[in-house]
């Protein structure tokens, strides 16, 4: 049996992963993590034991601590089997706008620096899964947008 977990769960792609995830018979422990779950309505209508919700700002250094401490509680000895980094924005501008670099270096940590954040502060639990059943897997999904 495996675990998964999944960041930027509350819509497109990432709801549509955890949606599969649930029903697939191999894996027993879905854990699905969102910005705000208070907003996150089509991910908590998802009626499934697999399921456990976390609240996850991937910027947030404070945040990323705390959503491991959950996932190492949720995941317990067995470690995570693999790690889906999905969370991702869009900041559309183009040349002709007047655009602050802010802007762009908020979508530059978003999309690339904090799936990297993500995946080091969760390398032991992967580690731990891939000792003790062979391997984990990081998966990093964006859509064209991103």
């Amino acid at each position: 049996m495996a675990s998964a977990f999944v960041t930027g769960a509350n819509r497109g792609i990432g709801l549509g992963i955890v949606r599969q995830l649930v029903k697939e018979p191999s894996v027993n422990i879905v854990i699905a993590a969102a910005r705000d779950l208070t907003k996150a309505t089509d991910l908590k209508a998802i009626s499934s034991p697999k399921l456990h919700l976390i609240q996850l700002d991937v910027v947030s250094d404070q945040s990323i601590a705390d959503a491991v401490i959950r996932v190492s509680g949720i995941v317990g000895d067995s470690g995570l089997d693999i790690l889906i980094n999905n969370a991702g924005i869009l900041n559309q501008a183009r040349l002709s706008d007047n655009f602050p670099k802010s802007r762009i270096m908020g979508q530059l940590e978003v999309n690339t620096v904090a799936p990297l954040m993500i995946s080091n502060k969760l390398y032991g639990l992967l580690k731990k899964a891939a000792v003790k059943k062979g391997n984990a897997q990081v998966a990093n999904i964006t859509s064209t947008l991103g």
